[in-house]
């Protein structure tokens, strides 16, 4: 029975990924049936050959590219599973590197589009799971690259940096509601984790120079994130609820320090941190009114 539904989950998402439109209304069905049995809807299998691992990925970068009502768009959670069902985490055939650029570029690009309500999907919640759904295929095509094509994942890593990866991974930590009773463990387990490949993979692309050249900007971000989640804390008063909070952040924050290289600045580091503590209620602001998406939507 097991078997029965894996094939049937993939003919589902091969259905859903190439159709123009939804006649016979059972797209929701599946999609909330997806819902209630997450694992048992993750995708499991794969290509069955080149051309194929091809053509569903050319399918899904066309799909996310549509303006036709006939043709919908999907919701973030859902591009999510479908980019999870055409980079699955078990890995990708070789052939299919000259892809992933384009592969990423839709990706965060709506994912982008929808976070500033710009999409047909204006009443759906974004969740920090959903972020780390989103991201983690990147990750898988880094380590993809690292083995199979290494002078390209220089270029990968860099245009994942131009359409924002760190502030979505950022956005994520913002998104976490911090309220009585709150399973921090549960919200942050996926976030953390899509962290720590992120930074094994990095490990792997590029000198250090390369790294703390490239992400200089975007370290900056998690000085801002970490700085307006305490300040809220301290303005909340819910700092006694949420202790897990302060060494899992710090863990993650300092592990991407490590890796970038950003140790040899420490001054500069500190420094940065004493200001953004400053100008909390500035930063504050600035997240309750939300990122500047222009740069990654063209909006």
């Amino acid at each position: 029975m097991t078997n029965r539904w894996i094939s049937f989950c993939e003919i589902h998402w091969r259905y859903y990924i190439v159709a123009g439109t939804d006649h016979i209304g059972t797209l929701d069905e599946y999609n909330k049936d997806a819902g209630e049995y997450y694992e048992v809807w993750l995708p499991k299998g794969r290509p069955v050959d080149l051309e194929d691992a091809r053509t569903i990925l050319h399918a899904f970068i066309q799909r996310m590219q549509s303006t036709s009502i006939l043709y919908p768009l999907p919701d973030v959670p859902t591009m999510g599973s479908m980019v999870s069902f055409v980079v699955p985490r078990s890995g990708l055939m070789p052939g299919v590197e000259d892809l992933f650029i384009p592969l990423v570029q839709v990706v965060f690009r709506y994912f982008w589009t929808s976070v500033a309500g710009k999409s047909l999907h204006t009443k759906f919640q974004l969740e920090p799971e959903d972020v780390a759904t989103v991201v983690h295929p990147a990750f898988v095509m880094v380590e993809h690259l690292v083995k199979r094509a290494p002078s390209r994942a220089t270029e990968f890593v860099k245009e994942l940096i131009n359409l924002g990866v760190i502030e979505t991974l950022s956005r994520g930590f913002v998104l976490i509601k911090r309220e009585p009773g709150f399973d921090e463990e549960l919200k942050f387990s996926p976030l953390i984790r899509v962290c720590h490949e992120f930074s094994n993979s990095l490990l792997h692309v590029g000198p250090p120079t390369y790294r703390e050249s490239e992400f200089a900007d975007t370290f900056v971000e998690w000085f801002k994130t970490l700085r307006y989640l305490r300040s809220q804390d301290s303005m909340l008063n819910t700092q006694t609820g949420h202790t897990n909070w302060y060494p899992m952040s710090e863990r993650v924050w300092v592990e991407i320090g490590d890796i970038l290289e950003y140790d040899v600045q420490v001054p500069r580091a500190e420094a940065l941190s004493r200001a953004f503590v400053s100008s909390a209620p500035v930063i504050r602001m600035w997240y309750t009114v939300g990122h500047d998406v222009t740069k990654w939507t063209g909006h």
